[in-house]
């Protein structure tokens, strides 16, 4: 077997296995997959990245800026496609916007609008026709741009914002019921991603994941851990808002190593994501970083945790800090 062919039957292969769920002849078939083909070695170099680079200085950044002396050692779980059936009906729904939108030809209009920008034109002419080319690329950009977020408005619609946040990625703390403590699910990821930056969202995806269990089995000063995790698994504000929080500053603090990722973290809360939604809530945080960090801290020790108690120590620890 060619090296081409044996590629080929190896991403083959990966989609086999939801064949009692999904017709595959749909995926193979389709544009989608076509554009995988000639995209999965990058696919593989990001989470190699992801793996190698970017899960080291999430750790590193979240021991710190939630005041953990030990942090948990857990190695993520990086799964071509999660085999629930919720994941599975998100794919389907997927295709369909890959059968719309040409993703390929809007990456090139991405590449030459650019190109065409920096062309210093001297003659009358030319210049006209290169602006017409420019203003072209611009009105395709954006209506391909517009359709994309529309579609995958209506699709949020359709789900719980946790259940469909659940199909990118999730944390187990109860490691009896699955042997994936975080797990993110990569072609998910990629395919919801398409039209942004790869890369940037799966690091988000695995940042927003490890600070549920960094929150959950990381030790503070005073090494102690969480009192009220379980309960706060049902606080979906508390809980998500703590994660998407350090999510944030972890995108803020690592622009420079992966420029699109703060744009893709901000893309995914203010496009998409209902002002309301628990993972918007620490968007109302008018508070420094020290005091949300010492606020969190005491927030761990506490038998029972909501948001409310939460508004409540964080105007203390701000009292707290300016006395000092």
């Amino acid at each position: 077997m060619s090296a081409e062919n044996e590629y080929y039957s190896s991403i083959v292969s990966k989609f086999k296995k939801l064949e009692n769920k999904l017709d595959v002849s749909l995926i193979l078939e389709s544009r989608m997959f076509q554009y995988f083909t000639k995209k999965q070695a990058e696919f593989n170099a990001s989470i190699d990245r992801l793996k190698s680079t970017h899960y080291k200085q999430i750790k590193i950044f979240l021991k710190e800026n939630m005041g953990l002396m030990i942090a948990p050692e857990i190695k993520p779980t990086y799964k071509f496609i999660d085999e629930c059936d919720e994941s599975i009906i998100i794919l389907k729904e997927l295709l369909e916007l890959f059968e719309a939108v040409d993703f390929e030809r809007l990456e090139n209009l991405r590449k030459l609008k650019p190109i065409l920008e920096s062309h210093p034109f001297k003659e009358r002419g030319a210049r006209n026709k290169c602006q017409e080319l420019i203003q072209s690329c611009e009105d395709e950009i954006y209506n391909l741009e517009r359709y994309i977020n529309d579609f995958k408005v209506k699709i949020l619609n359709r789900y719980s914002i946790e259940s469909f946040n659940s199909a990118f990625g999730y944390y187990a703390p109860n490691p009896i019921l699955t042997r994936d403590r975080i797990r993110v699910n990569t072609f998910i990821c990629w395919i919801w991603s398409a039209d942004q930056d790869f890369e940037a969202f799966i690091t988000n995806v695995l940042c927003h994941e490890t600070a549920h269990a960094f929150h959950h089995q990381g030790q503070d000063f005073n090494n102690k851990r969480c009192q009220n995790f379980r309960q706060i698994l049902e606080e979906k504000y508390f809980f998500e808002g703590i994660a998407q929080h350090y999510t944030n500053q972890f995108a803020q603090f690592y622009k420079k190593k992966l420029p699109d990722i703060k744009k893709t973290f901000d893309h995914m809360n203010e496009k998409l994501m209902r002002k309301n939604s628990p993972y918007r809530w620490h968007e109302t945080w008018e508070y420094n970083k020290q005091v949300i960090k010492d606020a969190f801290i005491k927030s761990r020790q506490k038998k029972y945790m909501d948001k409310e108690i939460f508004n409540k120590i964080l105007k203390q620890e701000e009292e707290n800090y300016h006395n000092q």
